[in-house]
């Protein structure tokens, strides 16, 4: 009987521990503890698309997956991150991906990529008439 109290006891006072420690992680603002190393800072970006679905705000939504990064090393780039959120949610199904360079390769669009830039077609047209003076 006496193990039986002590079992019963230390059983509380565990499940008061834990109560406790419950007590301080609610304490905390954000709902998703994100470990945080020593890394090199980053620029980023956060893009949303949506299909067939309006079911969340496009600016609470950028805001959820903002509020996890660690500011202080990294920073917010809109118009050239280093890495990019794309954030895709269809009907009722979401994804999320974390991509490098996605702005600077035109949004992965192989259209905008293939078409030569306009910097090549100057020089083309440079050399182009280059050799025709040259005749």
């Amino acid at each position: 009987k006496e193990k039986e109290k002590e079992k019963e006891k230390e059983k509380k006072e565990e499940k008061e521990k834990n109560e406790q420690k419950g007590e301080e992680a609610s304490s905390h603002p954000s709902p998703i503890s994100v470990p945080v190393s020593p890394v090199s800072p980053l620029s980023y970006s956060v893009e949303y698309e949506h299909r067939a679905s309006d079911t969340f705000e496009r600016l609470e939504l950028i805001n959820v997956f903002t509020d996890l990064i660690p500011i202080p090393p990294h920073r917010v780039n809109l118009s050239n991150p280093d890495k990019t959120i794309i954030v895709q949610v269809i009907r009722n199904a979401a994804a999320v991906s974390v991509v490098g360079s996605y702005k600077t390769d035109q949004k992965f669009n192989l259209r905008k990529l293939a078409e030569p830039k306009e910097d090549e077609e100057k020089e083309e047209g440079k050399g182009a008439a280059s050799k025709e003076e040259g005749k």
